[in-house]
């Protein structure tokens, strides 16, 4: 049964990185879904047993019920996102003391070997599937997401930075595979050379960054090893790579000019290492929005409502939902007294992995860990379940290099409440979410909610979405209490999206509060590239009061 379990593991997590459905209003949810069960079925396959838990990840164990306190207590808007947050954190705890347990119970070697070969396999049909979009050859294929004008390519992820970043797993997978001469030469050059190209397709700079970090980690590791990449042949690759970059634009125009058709046009190295700088005026805000709640910090995942805490001190035009800089992200939720501490435990665990890295397999995971930590300080790749599960999983790996680590028992009976516990959370959530989708179209018209599944239309843990039902349903000119608005303009700064800034402004509007419209009128025009006035407002909000007045009528 064990071997089953984590074959169905290995499934799960692949078609949460091929997953092609990406849907208003929780994009990935069936990439979640997918990562969730494949970790429930990692525990499923070692339930039979206990488990060893290093001393090391019982100190970690107190920061996953920090977002549920904080919705407790509060500082977290809605008490079903904070469950949310702990539920991740609860997750990713869980896939490191199970990678850990796998890697010394069965042959390390074995083990990474399969890792690999689902990475390379995964990675190679998102090769594949990036070259179609650039190709414009993705059109009404099943499985594959229709790239839209302007866009680079990305596979199934959506975005392409987060495509690049695991496109370049796959090709440590590849380097590990070469290295431990498991594929044919000739098969695993032909499959570096696509994943390689596809992550120029991507245009990612994160990857150049990783290039560099790969060359210098790679070089510090194994100058004293013998391995098979030696410098000259690193270089080899290296070069071809910088090629690829440099030469797309204009391969682009001459496949375009073959074929008579447009294929994705391709930026120059140039106009893409001159772009990119809104992210130092998020990181400016950041900064502000620590240093006006030093201590408090603004709540797990609430990075929309510091921005607009400090919004004034320094205004930009891009909404952000993450400050694009993990460490910047773990401060402003949690404070600096917290932040730092989960930052120090963390910087301090990963350095010790790193000086406990003596194997080939240890070098070539953490090759991955950086990969994925780079990307995380420019971005917020770690959002993602198929992302934060398996950076656990590498480092429970890791870690397993050192199995005479001090360890407690956990016993196989927790093991299996919590396999069972999961996977009624998932059908729940599940449950929920199709409902909010069913009845979101009706709310948003001012209809009652009347599509059910299993017989009701209720939402049990997901909260979040009732709670933006009613929202939806509300009149913009309804007359609302100073707390009720206060509570409201918590929610609208956490989720400062076009429709809710608009909505709420003219709610402010209808209340006689024309100033602090005028302010929200100012973040959306501000972050959406919008021109509305008050004037505007004062228009709609006397339609919306003679249409509500029709509907009393009916």
């Amino acid at each position: 049964m064990r071997a089953f379990f984590l074959f169905l593991a290995s499934i799960l997590i692949s078609l949460a990185w091929l997953s092609p459905d990406h849907a208003f209003p929780w994009l990935t949810f069936s990439s979640e879904m997918l990562s969730f069960a494949a970790v429930l079925s990692l525990l499923a396959g070692l339930c039979d047993q206990n488990l060893r838990v290093p001393k090391i990840q019982w100190v970690a164990l107190p920061i996953v019920i920090i977002p549920l306190l904080q919705g407790m207590c509060g500082l977290v808007l809605d008490l079903s996102s904070a469950l949310l947050f702990s539920f991740y954190l609860l997750a990713f705890w869980f896939v490191t003391i199970a990678s850990y347990n796998l890697a010394i119970q069965n042959d390390r070697k074995k083990l990474f070997i399969r890792i690999c070969y689902v990475l390379l396999i995964t990675s190679t049909i998102s090769s594949v599937i990036a070259v179609l979009q650039w190709l414009n050859l993705d059109q009404h294929l099943y499985g594959v997401m229709e790239l839209r004008a302007g866009n680079r390519p990305f596979a199934n992820f959506a975005q392409p930075n987060n495509m690049s970043t695991f496109l370049v797993m796959g090709l440590m997978a590849c380097l590990y595979l070469f290295e431990q001469q498991k594929l044919k030469k000739p098969l695993l050059t032909l499959a570096s050379v696509v994943i390689l190209f596809a992550i120029a397709l991507s245009q990612s700079r994160t990857a150049w960054v990783v290039c560099l970090f790969f060359m210098v980690y790679w070089t510090y590791k194994t100058y004293k090893y013998p391995v098979r990449l030696r410098m000259p042949y690193m270089l080899l690759w290296v070069i071809g790579f910088v090629a690829m970059i440099s030469l797309l634009p204009n391969l682009s125009s001459f496949i375009a000019l073959l074929r008579a058709e447009k294929v994705v046009e391709a930026s120059s190295v140039a106009e893409r290492a001159t772009s990119g700088y809104l992210r130092f005026d998020i990181w400016t805000q950041m900064l502000l929005a620590i240093q006006q709640h030093p201590f408090g910090g603004y709540g797990w995942g609430q990075t929309s409502l510091a921005q607009l805490t400090i919004f004034n001190l320094h205004p930009s035009h891009e909404w952000v939902t993450s400050g694009h800089n993990i460490l910047l992200d773990i401060i402003v939720w949690n404070g600096l007294p917290l932040g730092l501490l989960i930052i120090g435990y963390m910087t301090c665990w990963i350095l010790w992995l790193n000086h406990k890295a003596k194997s080939l397999e240890s070098v070539v995971a953490l090759l991955m860990v950086g990969a994925i930590l780079i990307h995380a300080l420019l971005e917020f790749p770690l959002r993602y379940a198929y992302f934060l599960f398996p950076l656990g999983f590498l480092l429970g790996f890791v870690q397993s290099q050192a199995p005479e680590l001090k360890a407690s028992i956990l016993s196989k009976y927790v093991v299996r409440g919590v396999v069972v516990i999961g996977s009624i959370l998932m059908l729940l959530i599940w449950r929920d979410y199709t409902v909010y989708k069913l009845n979101n179209g009706l709310a948003f018209r001012g209809e009652q909610p009347t599509q059910t599944v299993w017989g009701s239309t209720d939402i049990y843990v997901l909260t979040q979405f009732k709670d933006r039902m009613l929202w939806l349903q509300m009149n913009p000119t309804t007359q609302l209490s100073e707390d009720e608005l206060t509570q409201l303009g918590q929610m609208v700064k956490n989720r400062a999206s076009p429709y809710n800034l608009h909505k709420y402004a003219q709610l402010l509007l209808a209340n006689g509060k024309a100033h602090e419209a005028g302010q929200y009128l100012y973040y959306l025009n501000m972050l959406h590239h919008e021109s509305y006035t008050l004037q505007d407002l004062s228009a709609e909000n006397a339609a919306s009061a003679i249409y509500g007045e029709d509907e009393k009528k009916r």
